[in-house]
């Protein structure tokens, strides 16, 4: 089975200068309207390795380009009793291995070293390596925090977790009344990456605070 990838860089560069650079969407397919080339190509993706090729659009290419396969990181988060709840999922190279950087930091479902999951469910290809994952759901309830190892070649190794609730706070919310998005103007972040962090974090009311606007 061939599974596409998401997220895989793809950078051009034109007589050894770079030119352009975009990422795959969750199909793996990447369409490029070009210039007349001839164009160099790198693909490449965080533990599965990178491909080069020579592209000419003159010709109406289409391409093909498989990575490795890349061992997988997987888990589940849920509370006490079972219920998914959205997630932080920190993740920091132990022992010489790297810590990973999935993507700028104005990045929604993966911030540099982050993952927010709004159901509690995390798939990524990490490269091997010994790792310190931490899972969280705001300051009232527990974290869990193990030492993974991700082997070569393709494996899966889970995390999964349950996370108590400790902290009790009858009578009292938690609530964010400063929260910008793209619609200010003057923050990057995206409207899902905004509430998929104030979610992950346990935030439980967060009113909109765009700049010159209703929303």
């Amino acid at each position: 089975q061939v599974d596409p990838v998401a997220g895989a860089d793809v950078v051009l560069s034109r007589t050894g200068v770079f030119y352009a650079r975009t990422r795959t969407p969750s199909d793996g397919k990447a369409r490029l309207d070009l210039p007349p080339g001839p164009y160099h190509a790198e693909v490449s993706s965080l533990g599965m390795g990178s491909r080069a090729l020579d592209l000419d659009p003159d010709r109406g290419q289409t391409v093909r380009v498989a990575l490795d396969a890349g061992s997988r990181l997987v888990g589940k988060i849920t509370d006490a009793r079972g219920a998914a709840i959205p997630s932080k999922i920190i993740i920091t190279g132990l022992e010489g291995t790297p810590t990973p950087d999935f993507g700028p930091d104005d990045g929604a479902e993966e911030v540099k070293n982050l993952i927010y999951t709004p159901d509690g469910t995390f798939n990524r290809v990490l490269p091997p390596g010994l790792y310190d994952v931490i899972a969280s759901h705001g300051p009232e309830f527990d974290i869990a925090n193990r030492r993974v190892e991700i082997p070569a070649g393709g494996a899966r190794v889970r995390f999964d977790a349950s996370l108590a609730r400790s902290v009790q706070t009858p009578g009292w919310v938690s609530a964010d009344f400063h929260g910008h998005t793209t619609a200010s103007g003057d923050t990057v972040a995206s409207r899902r990456g905004r509430v998929l962090n104030l979610a992950c974090e346990q935030i439980e009311f967060a009113p909109s605070t765009e700049h010159n606007r209703l929303d």
